[in-house]
């Protein structure tokens, strides 16, 4: 298999639940089999915590109506929508992400915001998290080799995730380190 063809999981965050903004794009979300729940305006907000059943979310309209979905004991799937040709992102606590959201348990019982995406725009992100994007072509290539070599060592199939969003992993800021250098 190619590495363009690989995705990663990289966990996000770890908390008792959070407050998602209105987003700039639909989003659709999905249980944990994949099956459509809902699919969330741009302008409503979607709140999620946890609970012993597993994840717990409720939708906010602009209005304030809250409307809760039904718990989900094997996580939840985000996943943007994209329009008119444009590449969807998320929007996820002060930062924007490529790929989809899965939000599920830990064995501690807090959620894990595991953001699913393709190796190669990982990269982008990892390359301009790690090293600045003005610096020469063959030093940020020189970088993405090594990240790629280093991701490609951390997948882990059964594991909840493959890699963290921080230096404990890799340096990894979805969107906002994504430039035309790092991505060359």
């Amino acid at each position: 298999m190619c590495s363009s063809d690989l995705s990663v999981r990289v966990l996000l965050a770890a908390s008792s639940g959070w407050e998602l903004p209105g987003q700039a794009f639909p989003l659709r979300l999905l249980d944990g089999r994949q099956r459509l729940l809902r699919l969330l305006a741009p302008d409503e907000r979607l709140s999620l915590s946890a609970s012993s059943a597993g994840v717990v979310a409720a939708v906010v309209s602009p209005d304030g109506a809250t409307r809760r979905l039904p718990g989900q004991a094997a996580g939840l799937w985000l996943e943007p929508v994209a329009e008119k040709g444009e590449q969807a992102f998320l929007a996820f606590g002060k930062e924007r992400y490529r790929g989809r959201l899965l939000i599920r348990l830990n064995q501690a019982g807090s959620l894990m915001a595991i953001n699913q995406l393709p190796l190669e725009t990982y990269l982008a992100s990892v390359v301009g998290s790690e090293m600045p994007a003005t610096w020469p072509l063959a030093a940020l290539q020189a970088q993405a080799v090594a990240a790629r070599t280093y991701a490609l060592s951390q997948l882990k199939p059964t594991a909840a995730y493959d890699l963290k969003s921080t230096v404990a992993s890799q340096a990894y800021r979805g969107l906002a380190a994504e430039t035309d250098s790092t991505r060359a």
